[in-house]
């Protein structure tokens, strides 16, 4: 119980819904021993709910397994349709980036623009399943719950929808810089309690410099305080604890203004891009 206690209830019900997206999103063959596992899924997140008296009824195994069979076949369609677009345009809409880069820039100015555009294309989607029972995306599937689909937040699913949640921007990050020749890491810290996905560049003296996208897309963060910066600097709030001890600063360069290029290729961007249908709302979307 002291477990069960140690869960706010904000936590208790995302833990709920990824107990029932797992389940959508894992189904294949229904049998006894998936039953059962999703049944021990429905018993945690119940106990959760009860303990801290929510009122969000409890999902009967038996009822959910129907609703995932009704579900199931909209969801491929779905995911097949999607599929189909995103691998047409995301290639298009990469070349489009790298096109727009200056060559003549130098390569910190580079990843600036990268930045500068993920910061502005990429909209964080509250609306996305947080998996905060490590419950990993389904081959690159999350689940906008709000809408009732599932979202592709692979790379290039982000290129084409453009939503996605930290550790989708930050794997953008990683695979935009490597294409123009700076390598970038993931690493992961806790931030307000919560694990959180950054990225980091190794600098030639050996310390690193730290780049939290999503803190800047969420306008948590201005780009002086979430773009190459020591760890003190990103940390000023005191809500990051990162998970390793290395030695960190903040790169002082010259900033390129390039605005005006990134606003008017995410408009051609957007303009090339085919609507998404969502089906039980009956429209398209991005």
């Amino acid at each position: 119980m002291d477990f069960l206690n140690a869960f706010k209830e904000e936590e208790i019900e995302n833990i709920y819904n990824d107990v029932l997206v797992y389940s959508i999103l894992r189904y294949e063959n229904f049998d006894e021993g998936n039953k059962e596992t999703f049944k021990d899924r429905y018993e945690f997140a119940s106990k959760l709910i009860k303990s801290k008296n929510l009122n969000i009824p409890p999902i009967d195994h038996e009822l959910f397994h129907d609703y995932i069979k009704e579900k199931k076949y909209r969801f491929e369609t779905m995911i097949d349709d999607n599929k189909s677009i995103i691998e047409t345009y995301a290639p298009v809409i990469e070349k489009m980036i790298l096109e727009n880069i200056d060559p003549d820039l130098k390569p910190i100015n580079k990843l600036e623009f990268i930045f500068d555009f993920i910061t502005r294309y990429i909209t964080y989607s509250n609306n996305l399943v947080t998996y905060s029972i490590d419950i990993p995306p389904v081959n690159g599937l999350e689940f906008d719950f709000k809408n009732n689909i599932p979202v592709d937040s692979s790379i290039n699913g982000m290129l084409v929808i453009g939503q996605g949640v930290c550790d989708d921007i930050s794997n953008l990050l990683v695979y935009l810089a490597k294409k123009i020749g700076i390598d970038l890491e993931k690493e992961f810290c806790d931030h307000n309690k919560y694990r959180h996905s950054i990225n980091r560049i190794k600098n030639e003296d050996g310390t690193y410099s730290y780049i939290d996208a999503t803190a800047a897309i969420k306008k948590q963060k201005n780009k002086e305080e979430s773009f190459l910066v020591s760890k003190a600097i990103l940390n000023s709030d005191k809500s990051y604890k990162f998970n390793s001890d290395t030695n960190s600063k903040t790169i002082v360069f010259n900033s390129i203004d390039k605005k005006e290029t990134i606003n008017n290729l995410i408009n051609s961007i957007n303009e090339i891009k085919p609507k998404i249908y969502i089906e039980n709302k009956k429209e398209y979307q991005f």
